[in-house]
């Protein structure tokens, strides 16, 4: 696969990218630099999309930096940048973050099981061809992954219900096991939508609650305000235990 097929498959399904997006154009050009992709989202706003095949490297940050610098000085500030590729290194996750930049990783394998999922044929063969993938494989990883999920779904509702009761909401309760789980990283609203796929009005106001508490610390970086575990709070230790054996999961 080269990257004008993965430039393909995200332009007819930008979905696997992010819910409610419509494509705009392709190879076009906007504030004087060619673009890969231009999708409008569910909020009506603009999505700069650059694609990478492969691994995001180091000089592709500077890159789409470059890309959010001519955006916002055009008067443009509800419209995104994000870096899509193949693999997204953590090291590279941690400079985007810090630097407030969308990214997304989608893989090979992915990529086969939502073209899968969709019935493509034609974009699937074109994956399978590229990586000498059968059609029994895919089978199998699809009924494999069936499984999976069912299993996860059993746990994260036993999960949620002693969590709900403990910490008066299942948000709450994910919430406070996501970021105690993750005492060094930094998220951003968004970023939470996406792992925890809640509503992101609910997600908003638990994270104000949870600052208000002074469980976590918030920074702005650009438009966007990012959240993190304050370390300093005086019952952290004893929270984490907690919430690390109320979430354990159950057989």
């Amino acid at each position: 696969m080269n990257e004008k097929e993965f430039e393909d498959i995200l332009s007819k399904y930008p979905d696997f990218i992010e819910d409610g997006l419509k494509l705009v154009g392709r190879q076009i050009t906007i504030f004087g630099r060619r673009i890969d992709l231009l999708f409008e989202d569910q909020f009506g706003h603009k999505l700069l999309v650059e694609l990478k095949l492969g691994p995001i490297r180091d000089a592709h940050i500077g890159q789409i930096l470059s890309y959010e610098g001519y955006v916002l000085s055009e008067g443009e500030p509800v419209m995104r940048v994000m870096l899509v590729g193949n693999r997204v290194p953590p090291n590279i996750r941690k400079m985007l973050d810090h630097h407030g930049i969308a990214w997304r990783e989608i893989t090979y394998a992915q990529l086969r099981e939502m073209l899968t999922k969709k019935n493509d044929d034609l974009l699937l063969d074109m994956i399978k061809a590229s990586k000498g993938i059968t059609n029994e494989f895919l089978q199998k990883q699809s009924k494999d992954h069936a499984v999976k999920q069912a299993k996860t779904k059993r746990t994260t509702a036993s999960k949620d219900a002693r969590g709900a009761k403990l910490f008066g909401s299942k948000l709450r309760a994910r919430l406070l096991f996501w970021f105690l789980s993750h005492p060094d990283e930094v998220f951003y609203v968004r970023q939470i939508e996406k792992i925890l796929q809640d509503d992101v009005g609910n997600i908003s106001r638990e994270l104000v609650q949870l600052e208000s508490l002074d469980i976590l610390n918030s920074a702005r970086s650009g438009n966007q305000k990012h959240f993190y575990v304050n370390k300093d709070c005086n019952i952290f230790f004893e929270l984490k235990g907690l919430i690390e054996k109320v979430m354990e999961t159950s057989d």
